[in-house]
C-alpha cells in the first residue's frame, strides 16, 4: 500500500511541532484526547491524523493547525 505523501508531510510537519515542544509526547497526547501509542503510530506514519487530532495537537502546542499543512498539497 503506498503511503500518500500529504499524510506524510503533515505528519512530518505534527512531529517537528512535537519535537520542539518542551512538554513529554504522553502530555501533548493526553490533552489531545489520545493514547500514546495512537499519537506515536500518526507521528510514525503508520495511521493518518484527523482534522480533529491536528486541532487539539495544535491548540496544545499553540500551534496553527495551517501550519501542519503546510506543503501537504501540490
Amino acid at each position: 500500500m503506498d503511503i500518500n505523501p500529504g499524510a506524510r508531510r503533515i505528519a512530518g510537519n505534527v512531529r517537528a511541532a512535537v519535537l520542539a515542544h518542551p512538554a513529554p509526547l504522553a502530555s501533548i497526547a493526553q490533552a489531545a484526547d489520545m493514547a500514546e501509542v495512537d499519537l506515536q503510530s500518526r507521528l510514525d506514519g503508520d495511521a493518518d491524523f484527523t482534522v480533529n487530532d491536528l486541532v487539539r495537537v495544535g491548540g496544545f502546542l499553540r500551534c496553527p493547525t495551517a501550519v501542519f499543512m503546510e506543503g501537504a498539497t501540490a
